[in-house]
């Protein structure tokens, strides 16, 4: 600061005391540079503040957190006599730590409001102003220089034109005085910036990092009269987590010890995880597990094995309705649920959709038939009308096949389309058999025909299917597909609008189908496809295996669905299991 008011008293005696000829650059870019220093001398005290408050705003955060432990331990501490008062300590350090909140965002605003906005101020334009006038000074002094210049050298001719003389004699003149001019306005403008209110933000800025300097070390020595309390309070938790892990860790090692001798009932636990009602922790695994077949097959199993399939299904299907705005779309998403429910179908299903499926796609096969619609695209020897026809024929067969069939059906089946219907009937009544409809047509009998290697059928068949048979295949499919949605083909396909007649002669039959297939018969027996002898051998090691394997994604999932019960409930079950032994080798498919 005493640079600064030398500078200051410095300019203002060269000023008073200078004649015009004394105004040349020299003095002011003497100046200039010291203006210089007094921004870099801005600059560094604005660095520094921002540091400053950077620091002390990380020092209060570290408190916050300090006490929000504090404030967690306290919940399970009882206030005894003797004991020290938790509460009253927690409360001071909280009131402390709130005082200083209050002064830091004063002080920020104050900093930021009186300080440091004025001194960017300064720097952006001030200064700027001050730098664009250096340049108009520069141009003058050129021009005053020149027309000097070119007068001097005319005097020195020998011949002179007393009128070019007078001319160059005014030039001179008016330079100068626009030089003069400038000067002064320069002069003037360092004398406002060095004595006026700009410069005196430096000692603003001081006296406000003196004022935060004593609010905060007042604060602080608040806390750290303090530090005795949480020292008793840090002390006495760290002894009752002490005992607590003792007292879990003896228990937890009884509970191990004890179902590791009763192998039969260890991976109960881990069972009642995967079925649970909100679904949790199984759509975590096959979210972890992008959905693996195997993995997927095993939950069927084990569900099958320990009589939990229908609970599962259930909250399958409730979710799925409870979680989609539009009828239109159930079961239409890729969902965990979804990707159960169709995996449970798969299994369960496979060898009913085989055996309804095959003999037609034999007939198919050893009698081919054209199925191009477009007569534009038919061969010489083809018509659109008959092939139109022949679709209509095949179709058929493949309706009433599917709708003779319904004896045979697994009870599991049935039993979703019921619970399937329930649901829907609750939330989108009009839609009770559309869904019934969407299941079975959508997500087992249409993927079936469209893909026969899917369905099983392909490696039956006497030879590999050609061209004709998967297209005839797949037209049956739109067909059917189209009927189980109740849509007709419109002008998007023309060539098609000629097989509407089937959606027409058969939308009662398959109405009355979904219905009776919706109806769980009785005294229908079921045996489920695994035993538990078998899942305990095989399918909850493979799932116990691949749990641990994929315990890091499984419980980010878990955490990122807020689900910290369903994830303490997986690592109790994980602790009574034990340790993980390699899972059997899973089948080499051919």
């Amino acid at each position: 600061m005493s640079k600064l008011r030398f500078f200051k008293q410095t300019v203002k005696e060269k000023i008073i005391n200078a004649k015009k000829s004394e105004l040349t650059s020299e003095f002011f870019f003497s100046g200039l540079k010291q203006s210089k220093e007094v921004k870099k001398q801005l600059r560094e005290l604005i660095s520094k503040t921002k540091h400053f408050v950077s620091t002390v705003s990380n020092d209060i955060k570290i408190h916050q957190d300090f006490i929000k432990t504090y404030r967690l331990y306290s919940k399970t501490i009882n206030n005894e006599e003797g004991e020290i008062d938790i509460v009253t300590c927690l409360i001071k350090v909280a009131e402390i730590s709130t005082s200083l909140i209050h002064l830091h965002d004063s002080m920020q605003k104050k900093l930021s409001g009186s300080v440091l906005s004025p001194s960017q101020t300064w720097l952006n334009k001030d200064y700027k102003n001050l730098m664009q006038t250096k340049k108009e000074y520069e141009s003058l002094r050129r021009q005053f220089d020149s027309s000097h210049s070119t007068r001097e050298s005319y005097k020195k001719k020998k011949e002179q034109d007393p009128k070019k003389l007078e001319m160059l004699e005014n030039d001179v003149v008016s330079a100068k005085e626009k030089l003069l001019k400038i000067c002064g306005d320069l002069y003037f403008s360092l004398d406002e910036l060095v004595s006026g209110k700009d410069a005196n933000l430096l000692q603003i800025i001081t006296n406000s990092l003196q004022a935060l300097q004593k609010y905060y070390y007042d604060g602080y020595t608040s806390i750290y009269e303090s530090f005795d309390y949480i020292g008793q309070v840090k002390e006495k938790v760290e002894q009752m987590i002490n005992q607590f892990n003792s007292e879990n860790r003896e228990k937890d090692m009884m509970t191990l010890t004890k179902a590791q001798e009763d192998d039969d009932s260890k991976y109960d636990s881990l069972v009642m995880c995967l079925s649970s009602q909100n679904q949790s922790i199984v759509a975590s695994l096959i979210t972890a597990t992008a959905s693996d077949p195997e993995i997927l097959k095993s939950l069927i199993r084990v569900y099958e094995a320990y009589g939990q399939t229908r609970n599962v299904l259930q909250n399958c299907i409730n979710k799925e309705v409870e979680n989609t705005q539009s009828s239109a779309q159930l079961f239409r998403e890729n969902t965990p649920s979804t990707k159960l429910t169709s995996s449970f179908t798969k299994v369960i299903g496979n060898n009913y959709r085989k055996e309804t499926l095959l003999s037609l796609v034999q007939w198919i096969q050893d009698n081919p038939r054209g199925y191009e619609c477009n007569s534009n695209k038919c061969k010489k020897d083809e018509n659109a009308d008959e092939n139109i026809q022949n679709i209509l024929e095949t179709s058929q067969m493949f309706l009433e096949s599917i709708i003779n069939s319904i004896d045979q059906a697994p009870l599991p089946m049935r039993c979703i389309c019921y619970d399937l219907r329930q649901a829907v009937k609750k939330r989108f009544p009009d839609q009770e058999l559309q869904s019934v409809g969407s299941y079975i047509f959508l997500r087992f009998f249409c993927p079936g025909i469209s893909n026969l290697q899917v369905s099983g059928v392909q490696e039956e068949l006497k030879t590999q299917p050609d061209k004709v048979l998967l297209q005839t295949a797949l037209m049956v499919t739109r067909l059917l597909q189209s009927l189980a949605n109740g849509t007709y083909f419109d002008k998007k396909n023309p060539e098609l609008k000629g097989l509407n007649v089937f959606i027409d002669n058969n939308k009662n039959d398959i109405k009355a189908f979904f219905n009776n297939f919706s109806i769980i018969p009785e005294n229908q027996e079921y045996t489920p496809i695994a035993s538990l002898d078998e899942v305990k051998k095989l399918d909850l090691p493979l799932l116990h295996q691949t749990i641990c394997e994929n315990i890091d994604e499984i419980t980010k999932f878990l955490h990122s669905k807020k689900e910290k019960q369903a994830c303490i409930d997986l690592f109790n079950a994980l602790k009574l299991i034990g340790p993980t032994s390699a899972p059997p080798e899973k089948k080499k498919k051919k």
